[in-house]
């Protein structure tokens, strides 16, 4: 891809995301306000500021609550995947078409005819998915996660993240009450713990959203490599001072190592990743910016007389 390319599908990838992330925004902010609310009847009901975790054990009012926050967490959960998933299908079909079209481009250059790639298996999966119900697409995302789509398996991060805020949120509502704290600061606590969930919500949004348009642009590349378009990949950073720069995480380090396209790159002793943000390393993948280059180095001879059984010529 070019400059201007990389540009594009970078500055689409940040708008969606932007925008995903503000939807989530609200969906916390929803739900924080409505477990406010309760918190807010409870002292309003007893008529004092202070109230002891045995008086709200008492009244049966601890139980209610922290019952409140499962649904709550389990809502949040349901409504931040049904964002996040729409988001990574729109960027992966969007990647996905967009290096398919750059690799046909060049190809055309070289050859001086018109052709099209067909996509893989997975790739046709995916492209159906835009435009579906929710429940259309949960049986697609089952589909996919079979294929071991890595990007795309997103309930092991928001299970944790759940888990995470129902523990946060009992924790400050109980040691608000042992302590005797009053309702402002029972409730900034809980605020607190509504804020870290939603920091962990952006992250796996980010981290998703990157690791779902390395894996289309590798996908789309390996595809071309597979029907004879010999593919080449070279790793870059953003060239800002955010580059990770430490060691076992040295981002910096690897701009412009270059591999074939099915082969790894090495980013430290023992780890390896066939693009930025699949190295199965914390350190070195999360809020990954880092872009896989792909440029072609050479054409299947068949190819060039048209006989290539997965390429239609125009």
């Amino acid at each position: 891809m070019t400059d201007e390319q990389i540009k594009q599908l970078v500055d689409y990838l940040t708008k969606n995301e932007n925008q995903i992330i503000k939807d989530i925004g609200k969906q916390y902010r929803k739900s924080l306000d409505a477990l406010i609310a309760r918190l807010s009847r409870i002292y309003m009901k007893a008529g004092s500021d202070q109230l002891s975790f045995s008086d709200v054990a008492r009244t049966n009012d601890i139980a209610k609550l922290e019952n409140f926050v499962l649904q709550q967490a389990d809502k949040l959960q349901t409504e931040n995947r049904r964002s996040i998933v729409g988001l990574l299908v729109s960027i992966y079909v969007y990647t996905f078409d967009a290096q398919k079209s750059v690799i046909e481009t060049e190809v055309k250059k070289a050859l001086g005819f018109n052709f099209r790639l067909k996509n893989s298996h997975d790739a046709e999966i995916i492209h159906i998915m835009q435009g579906k119900s929710s429940k259309q697409i949960d049986r697609l995302l089952q589909a996919l996660e079979k294929n071991n789509i890595e990007g795309l398996k997103l309930t092991p991060a928001l299970e944790r993240n759940r888990k995470m805020i129902v523990n946060d949120i009992k924790s400050a509502l109980e040691r608000g009450f042992i302590e005797k704290k009053g309702y402002a600061a029972v409730a900034k606590d809980v605020q607190t713990a509504f804020d870290m969930s939603l920091n962990r919500a952006t992250m796996i949004t980010s981290t998703e959203g990157h690791r779902v348009r390395e894996t289309a642009s590798y996908d789309s590349a390996a595809n071309a490599d597979f029907q004879g378009v010999k593919m080449q990949k070279s790793w870059m950073n953003m060239g800002d001072n955010r580059v990770r720069h430490r060691p076992g995480a040295n981002h910096v380090a690897m701009e412009g190592q270059t591999r074939d396209v099915n082969k790894p790159f090495n980013l430290a002793p023992g780890v390896e990743a066939q693009y930025p943000g699949m190295s199965g390393d914390a350190a070195n993948d999360i809020r990954c910016r880092c872009i896989a280059l792909y440029k072609i180095v050479g054409i299947d001879p068949s190819l060039k007389k048209g006989k290539k059984g997965g390429i239609t010529v125009e």
